[in-house]
This record gives structure tokens, sequence and C-alpha cells, in this order.
């Protein structure tokens, strides 16, 4: 039987080897660690050289995502006019139809596809932030965009992060480490390629020079794509109250404009135009004293059918003359 000194040496022959054995713990992680990173890296890299790299991963959405890349890589130079909304103000603002009808406007289309009333706000909150010389908003929206704020956070993505990769030049890198995602990565890589060369115009992330995300194409997606407007939210409403009472008071001008809808759409879902009078009067009574502007497209310069790819979005070629339009139409309202 060991007495107690043999145990206490056998304990400090132990302790003895305790940090080294530490050491080499803390070694085998590091070097697991950097051969993650770097084969992660390599594969992204790959992907690069291929053309098939997708935009970091910010928002993780693809479509949001390749627009902030596409703002880092082409920031606008002092727009007055900024456009903001979900996709139906990012595929049928066409900014040069704008531009040619009132000449003094420098639009920029700061839509991003899939957003809530509330999220499009976020969304603009943050430019007007980054661009004093705006001094007009126009906000494109379909019903569809008036559902659900009081369950969709309004964060659309992580601000900090994007103020930093699209604005101050952070490593390009570092975003696709920080926001590691495998998943969306592979499911991505295959399709990111055809997207930014309009294979499929209806999923395309092409954009014009203004920002702005054409569908141009004869094409259209088949029916039915969107069913009825069920619930349009009063969250939405009171977003859009204040947001209009931020900008009467910064003295920009502000105008909400609703799209067109597929002709059919409303005959299957709206045939008393119920829904779409309940969105106008909700709409303008949450305008109601501000100095901000509502324009109905739908009510005022309806579209036929071969105009829509779907229920709500609109073709370039029509997308053109709903811009000439609502030009045509906000004109006395704009800061000049």
């Amino acid at each position: 039987m060991q007495d107690a000194s043999g145990v206490a040496a056998i304990a400090a022959s132990g302790d003895e080897f305790a940090p080294r054995r530490a050491l080499r713990y803390f070694a085998a992680v590091l070097a697991g660690a950097l051969l993650f990173v770097g084969g992660y890296v390599g594969t992204l890299l790959a992907f690069a050289a291929r053309g098939r790299l997708p935009p970091p991963p910010i928002a993780n959405n693809v479509c949001i995502d390749e627009k902030l890349a596409f703002l880092r890589d082409h920031p606008p130079a002092a727009p007055n006019l900024l456009a903001i909304g979900s996709s139906v103000a990012w595929r049928q603002f066409d900014s040069a139809a704008v531009a040619a009808a009132i000449p003094a406007l420098r639009p920029f289309n700061g839509a991003f596809c899939g957003l809530r009333v509330n999220q499009a706000i976020f969304v603009a909150d943050w430019l007007l932030d980054r661009f004093d010389s705006v001094r007009n908003v126009v906000l494109v929206a379909s019903p569809y965009d008036f559902q659900s704020c009081k369950l969709t956070p309004a964060a659309a993505f992580d601000r900090k992060a994007a103020d930093s990769f699209v604005f101050e030049g952070a490593w390009r890198w570092g975003f696709y480490l920080r926001f590691f995602d495998p998943v969306s990565l592979f499911r991505n890589v295959r399709r990111i390629a055809e997207m930014r060369t309009n294979v499929d115009p209806l999923e395309s992330l092409v954009f014009t020079k203004f920002g702005d995300g054409p569908m141009d194409t004869d094409a259209s997606r088949a029916a039915p794509q969107y069913g009825a407007v069920s619930d349009l939210d009063r969250e939405c409403f009171a977003v859009l109250h204040s947001f209009a009472l931020r900008l009467k008071a910064m003295g920009r001008s502000f105008s909400v404009v609703t799209t067109p809808l597929h002709p059919d759409w409303k005959r299957r879902f709206d045939p008393d135009g119920q829904m779409r009078a309940s969105l106008a009067r909700a709409i303008g009574a949450s305008l109601a004293g501000t100095n901000a502007t509502y324009w109905d497209a739908d009510a005022a310069a309806a579209m036929d059918e071969p105009a829509f790819t779907d229920a709500i979005h609109l073709r370039w070629s029509a997308a053109s003359t709903f811009s000439r339009n609502m030009a045509e139409a906000l004109s006395h309202s704009m800061v000049q």
C-alpha cells in the first residue's frame, strides 16, 4: 500500500505534464481552425474563379445580398430621388424613364425584394442617413406589402454589417466567415451565375446603373402565384405614418404609389374592389397631416394582361410606361 508521500509524488509528476497536454490541445484546435478557414477561403476563391461565388450572406437572402453588393460596387452619385419598396419597386421603377420625364431628378432605386412596408422603411432610413442629397422619396408597393408588419422584424439585415460592407470598404471575405452558412452558400452557387446573366429573366439579378432590377422578358409565371389579400395590418400603416412625418420634418417630399394589378387577379380575388378601396382609405389616413402624396396606379392607369409577368409584377416594357405615368402624376409634388 502506497504511503501519502508516494501518492503526492505521483500527483506532482502528473501535474508536471499538464501544461504540455494543454498546449498540445490548443495547438491542435488552432491548427484545425486554420485548416478549416484555409479550406473555406480556398473554396470561395474557386467559386469566384468560376463566376459562381454568391454575395456575402449578410441578409442570407441572395436577392437582398446581391443588391448590397451592387451598392458597394456602384455607389450612387448624389441622388435626389430615392425609390423604396419591395420587388414591385425594384422590378418596375424605371429610373431612366423617370429621369427623362423630369430631367432635374437623379433617381436611385433603393428597393429590395420581398420586403414588407416596415422593412422598406428600415431600408429607407438606412439609405437616407447616407445620402443627404435625397430630396424626394417614392414608396412603390403592392397590397401584399401591407400585411404582417407586426410579425415581421423591421430590420431586413444587420445594419452595422451592411454599413461596414457597403459604405466603409470592409474586407469582403470577412463577411463570408462572419455569416457562415454552408447550406445557402451551396444552394446559391448552383444558380448565381445564371441569375447574373439573365438566363431566367424572371429570376434575374441584373441591375441598371440606377439599381433597378428589370424583368426584360415576354415570359410570365404560371398562375396562380398570389392569392387573396386577407388582412391589411394596421402596424404597416402606423409605421408609414411615422415615416411620412419624419420626411415632412426633414423637408423631403414623400409619395406612396400602389402598383397596377393583373386584371385576372382582380376578377378572382377582389371582384367588387373592396380590398383596393380599403387599402386606399388606409393609406390616405396614414398620410393625413403630412405633406405626402398618394397615387393609386391601378385606379388611375390600370394596365392590360400582357403587361404583367404575374399578379403584381410588370415586365420591363410596361414598367417604362408605368414609370412615365407615375412621374407625370407626381411631378407637382417633387422637390426639383
